[in-house]
């Protein structure tokens, strides 16, 4: 995979960094993936592999290491510890992905982990053209707002997943299921099931299905 840094400026002349693939064809739809972890691990770098492969163009927010390799404008980019956007960071890189040359204008947000919490949250209140979620922690808290998503939207959920307690799963789906839009699937595994960098937690099956889903719902934004 190849990628070029990106800034994006968010507020007053300060910045975010992204990672944009340059190989996608033109007039593609771009896929945002927001990590869980500070380091990207086997279920970032598969999917991203897999989206390129099809023709996609991805974006993922940059590390501070990759800030600093970088040495560009360090004084005024937002560095954190870790990998992540907050949800009005990831707004300014959907509106600037949207208007890159190349792009179709749509714009999927993906999230794994912590990162699922947040594509939820863009599918609540940024309006992506798609959202998906894999096993996102503390939906549970903001089942409120997902009366306001109205992009295709689709959990990835893991039946053993010990981060999600019995009664989180039956108030998700009680307030999801039924609407047209919103799709769950529950699996044979854990949380980190998509994770090939996590050999106890990893199940192929499941992670090719959850993707093989994933593409589905990307493709209909071509």
């Amino acid at each position: 995979m190849t990628f070029m840094l990106q800034h994006i400026e968010v507020d007053h002349g300060k910045f975010i960094l992204a990672k944009i693939s340059i190989t996608a064809v033109a007039d593609s739809p771009t896929a945002i993936i927001l990590p869980g972890k500070p380091v990207e691990d086997g279920s970032v770098t598969s999917l991203a592999e897999m989206l390129i492969d099809h023709g996609f163009a991805c974006c993922l927010p940059s590390t501070k290491v990759e800030v600093q390799e970088a040495k560009k404008h360090p004084s005024r980019n937002i560095n954190r510890p870790n990998n992540s956007w907050e949800l009005n960071e990831l707004d300014q890189a959907m509106r600037f992905i949207r208007s890159t040359p190349g792009s179709n204008g749509k714009v999927a947000v993906i999230g794994f982990g912590h990162g699922g919490q947040q594509a939820y949250l863009a599918a609540c209140r940024l309006k992506p053209d798609a959202a998906i979620i894999y096993h996102g922690t503390h939906i549970d808290d903001f089942l409120e707002e997902g009366r306001h998503i109205d992009c295709e939207t689709v959990f990835h959920l893991g039946n053993d997943d010990p981060y999600m307690t019995d009664e989180a799963d039956r108030k998700i789906h009680a307030a999801l299921i039924g609407k047209f839009n919103i799709a769950i699937y529950k699996y044979h595994a854990g949380d980190a099931f998509t994770n090939e960098d996590d050999p106890v937690n990893y199940v192929r099956e499941a992670a090719l299905l959850a993707h093989t889903r994933t593409l589905d719902v990307l493709c209909k934004l071509k």
